[in-house]
């Protein structure tokens, strides 16, 4: 893939060409273009760190809620797990009754 510098040379090279065939005002052509092009390209910045930002600011929100979910999850699978500890050391209670 061409690099930036010499996507704007290729450009600038074709500009000038196809100015010189058709007999184009090339200076009042370039202006309008560098403005528009200018305009364009400042707004689609500005969407792009807005983008970016947006993106960063979600991310850190929704690790956030993942990790209070899943720390709540582990909490209530370690009360579960207690909850069966418990019922396992009363059935070897028993069975150990029943063996003698």
């Amino acid at each position: 893939m061409p690099s930036a510098r010499a996507a704007a040379a290729l450009l600038l090279a074709a500009l000038v060409v196809g100015a010189s065939l058709f007999s184009i005002d090339l200076l009042s052509l370039i202006d309008s273009s560098v403005l528009t092009v200018f305009y364009w390209a400042v707004v689609i910045a500005l969407l792009l760190v807005i983008a970016v930002r947006a993106e960063q600011w979600l991310e850190k929100h929704l690790s956030a809620v993942a990790s209070s979910s899943a720390a709540a999850d582990l909490a209530a699978l370690r009360q579960s797990l207690e909850r069966i500890e418990k019922k396992v050391d009363t059935i070897e209670g028993i069975l150990a009754k029943v063996a003698e």
